[in-house]
């Protein structure tokens, strides 16, 4: 099954679901879950939006990722930090420099940028080489992330490399030493599919939100 497969088949559950929290729940608790646990799509991007993106990354994006933009666009699914959330932001807000108030680092979209902003600079350059930190500087750059808990401590980043895979990379505050190791020192060394990797995580959001449907958990 395709990502996009699997997001049509999420709206239709979704929509199902949504038409019995809003038979069976107040209409201000409705809204609510309809909201906390609703699909947004940002429709598809601009060939001019692509070339905003590669020329502020400086390489050209992988073509099912470009697909993705110009055919579909971005998608978020569920309230960003629910648990198991999607988020694909549109790439107006990607490559948006960060504001005045913002949490994100400058380096943001590249993954360095999403490291450094969800933990902080000195976890990685004092930890890293410069070798290593080179390529999340300039080679790999961020696209999406999934909530794997109910904060923003804990998320998967979804990005892609200069040279056209996909890869996925958790990160959580107080990782343990091995772990920080295994995770960091060799970053994109899998690779999957544009639909591996996204695939998957939709069909556990359509999932979830038939659980907590079944158990009345909102």
């Amino acid at each position: 099954m395709s990502y996009l497969d699997a997001l049509e088949q999420h709206k239709t559950r979704s929509e199902e679901v949504m038409q019995q929290v809003h038979a069976s729940q107040e209409d201000w608790l409705a809204e609510d879950i309809e909201s906390f646990y609703g699909t947004t799509e940002h429709g598809p991007e601009t060939p001019a939006a692509i070339d905003a993106f590669e020329q502020r990354i400086g390489f050209a994006l992988p073509g099912p990722l470009k697909a993705l933009y110009l055919n579909h666009g971005g998608f978020d699914i569920f309230e960003e930090y629910r648990y198991c959330s999607v988020r694909i932001p549109s790439i107006e807000e990607l490559i948006r420099p960060p504001g005045q108030y913002s949490s994100k680092r400058p380096e943001w979209p590249f993954l360095y940028g999403g490291l450094a902003t969800y933990g902080s600079p000195a976890e990685f350059d004092n930890h890293l080489s410069p070798e290593q930190l080179r390529p999340l500087r300039e080679d790999m750059v961020l696209f999406g992330e999934v909530s794997h808990s109910y904060s923003s401590a804990y998320v998967t980043l979804l990005a892609f490399h200069r040279n056209g895979s996909f890869f996925q990379l958790p990160y959580g505050h107080d990782t343990g030493e091995r772990e920080w190791n295994e995770l960091y020192h060799n970053v994109g060394a899998v690779t999957l599919s544009l639909d591996d990797l996204l695939e998957p995580r939709i069909r556990k959001c359509t999932a979830e939100l038939g659980r907590r449907l079944e158990e009345n958990h909102w």
